[in-house]
């Protein structure tokens, strides 16, 4: 499912986990500039030589190439954002589409063109209105240590679970959000991470 915008030559493109997902963002985007692609699905692992010739194949990785357009050094959009759940398969999901671009488009990561946005996984109400996201357990636990009995978790099962003005302000507005760029070597880092553990197991 693709969500087009007028402007994709300066603008960008959001990357989401599902139907859900691209719909939570359809209501919110800037339709000038922002673009959503909703995948459904994980692609292969892209760092497997099993899946070498056919990750081209793969439907999900078909859809996503056609959105964007992209070749070896251009692509249709001035920037390409990741934005996934904040669980372990979000992470996961994220993970396998980093490897992708890093192994078959490094231009977009010298280029700093490909983005990820990290979603809190908590919200935490308090005493008097407060609210605060935490972005781990370990973050959540810090919170709770200093919080007393008063407050109020809230757990995110997708970015579809969060309340518009909290996605907005979170993820999706340029102003607000926190984007990292994923670099050369983000990617290589990936890559040998995925072979170690191959060799271990």
């Amino acid at each position: 499912m693709l969500l087009e915008c007028d402007e994709p030559g300066h603008g960008e493109i959001f990357v989401v986990e599902g139907r859900d997902a691209g719909n939570a963002l359809r209501q919110i985007r800037n339709r000038r500039t922002q673009a959503v692609i909703a995948m459904q699905g994980k692609i292969p692992n892209p760092a497997r030589p099993s899946n070498k010739t056919r990750i081209f194949k793969n439907p999900h990785i078909q859809s996503l190439q056609k959105a964007i357009e992209i070749t070896d050094t251009k692509i249709r959009y001035a920037r390409v954002l990741l934005l996934c759940d904040a669980d372990a398969d979000g992470i996961h999901a994220r993970t396998l589409l980093m490897m992708f671009f890093s192994l078959h488009y490094p231009a977009l990561l010298e280029q700093q063109r490909l983005f990820v946005i990290q979603p809190p996984l908590y919200k935490i109400n308090g005493a008097g209105g407060s609210r605060r996201f935490a972005w781990s357990q370990s973050q959540l636990q810090s919170m709770q240590a200093g919080g007393g009995d008063e407050l109020q978790i809230s757990y995110y099962k997708g970015i579809a679970s969060m309340q518009p003005d909290e996605l907005q302000a979170i993820c999706v507005n340029p102003e607000s959000r926190t984007i990292s760029p994923v670099t050369p070597a983000d990617g290589a880092a990936l890559l040998s991470s995925f072979q170690q553990s191959v060799t271990k197991s």
